[in-house]
């Protein structure tokens, strides 16, 4: 493509037998002036849309066809030298610079990169350059695919029931019609304890305002619970984005354990089946409880208490899973199961039964007798023998307790008075003290 300063020279040498002309001494052949407009853009305000049309007045030629060329740059002004550079140096990447000659009035430049850019005509026919010496130019033309999110309410509700699908808005700025939606996985849970791994989640977006302010969307139902950062992603071709952190809260809340009620059983032929029914448990967002989401727990057990779950011998802190268990207890007593349900991203609060077994009608157990922890204290201190752990597996009342002093260094006495009753005390003389042993009568 030859430039117009190059037409020029050919002229001037030809025709007239002149040195080179520069354009702004060329014949004025073409007369009028040159107006740009933009169908899409406005000068000197941003916009997100990369497609940049753009349009221009007719002009008139004395001789020949009248032609139009155009240079789309970075560069706010042009003279009629440095367009011609610029023409001849063709089209670019970097910096962006687009060129053309056309005999229409109009192009379209699609898929333009961010920034500020200006748009630079002339015309001529066979005979030279429009009339005078400016290029005419249109700008700036900003385009800024950036959106951007409100500082202070970005999303409005902030917050929704995970098991329901929630229409929020999202406001801001810069939003493109195209664009995207995502809770994203820079999550913080909001639960006290998730058991599944939050990811990011697309929302279905409704609509796109005209003035690119607020996007409508919706967040699905099923949402895992967490605080998740919240990205708009523009359109197409630069894929702009921008994120605000915590904006967007998926609520959970967690279920609730029943552990069923208290029970009395009597032991028959040395044991007494029990059924453990967590069946009452619910969870108010319609979560799916699943035979993994119960969990038992004994608590507490008689003294020399036995109880098993499928032949397995239980302990204080075993645990079963299910909705409801099977246990056998061998001992009577009082044994004590705790239930918690997890719906899969919150555990309940726990939930307590109590299981009192009795011995077989016309039988006795023992008393399991407990004296306390063994004690050291200075010679003259007064020492508390405690019995008040002793327990009976019947569950019968304990109605009176035995102290013996099996061994007394010289000086110590038991107090007077306590020798029947769950505690005594004593004063011992010089070391070595004297062990007690105690006995307990049950009814």
């Amino acid at each position: 493509m030859k430039s117009i300063g190059r037409f020029l020279l050919g002229i001037g040498m030809a025709a007239l037998g002149l040195q080179a002309a520069s354009p702004s001494e060329a014949l004025a052949s073409v007369s009028g002036t040159l107006t740009i407009s933009s169908s899409s853009h406005s000068a000197n305000t941003a916009s997100s849309n990369s497609s940049v049309g753009l349009s221009w007045s007719a002009v008139t030629g004395s001789s020949g066809t009248v032609k139009y060329e155009y240079v789309l740059d970075q560069t706010s002004s042009h003279t009629h030298a440095t367009f011609t550079k610029a023409f001849d140096s063709g089209a670019s990447t970097s910096p962006v610079r687009k060129v053309g000659q056309q005999t229409s009035r109009s192009v379209d430049f699609a898929s333009l990169a961010d920034g500020k850019y200006y748009f630079h005509l002339r015309a001529y026919d066979n005979g030279g350059l429009s009339q005078g010496t400016a290029v005419t130019t249109f700008g700036p033309v900003i385009l800024d695919s950036k959106p951007a999110l409100d500082t202070k309410t970005p999303v409005s509700p902030n917050s929704g029931d995970h098991s329901k699908e929630v229409t929020v808005t999202i406001s801001g700025s810069g939003f493109m019609s195209g664009a995207t939606v995502k809770l994203v996985n820079g999550v913080r849970s909001s639960g006290s304890n998730p058991s599944t791994s939050l990811s990011s989640v697309s929302l279905t977006i409704t609509s796109v305002s005209a003035n690119g302010r607020q996007i409508k969307a919706k967040v699905p139902s099923g949402t895992a619970p967490g605080v998740y950062d919240v990205k708009v992603i523009n359109a197409s071709p630069w894929s702009q984005s921008a994120t605000t952190v915590g904006a967007y809260t998926s609520t959970n809340n967690a279920p609730t354990a029943s552990a069923g009620s208290d029970q009395t059983v009597t032991l028959s032929g040395g044991n007494a089946s029990i059924t453990l029914t967590g069946t009452g448990s619910k969870d108010t967002d319609g979560d799916t409880l699943g035979t993994s989401a119960y969990t038992w727990t004994l608590n507490a057990l008689p003294t020399g208490g036995s109880i098993t779950s499928s032949g397995t011998a239980l302990k204080q802190g075993s645990t079963l899973t299910g909705s409801t268990q099977t246990v056998v207890a061998s001992t009577a007593g009082t044994y004590v199961f705790q239930l918690e349900v997890n719906d899969g991203f919150n555990k309940s609060s726990a939930a307590t039964t109590t299981i009192t077994v009795n011995a077989a009608a016309g039988t006795n157990n023992k008393p399991v007798a407990k004296a306390g922890s063994d004690q050291t204290v200075a010679p003259g201190t007064k020492v508390t023998l405690s019995g008040s752990s002793s327990s009976d597996p019947d569950g019968d009342n304990i109605t009176s307790y035995v102290w013996t002093l099996t061994g007394v260094p010289t000086g110590s006495a038991l107090t007077a008075g306590t020798a029947g009753a769950a505690s005594a005390a004593i004063t011992p003389a010089p070391p070595p003290s004297a062990p007690f042993t105690p006995g307990v009568r049950g009814v």
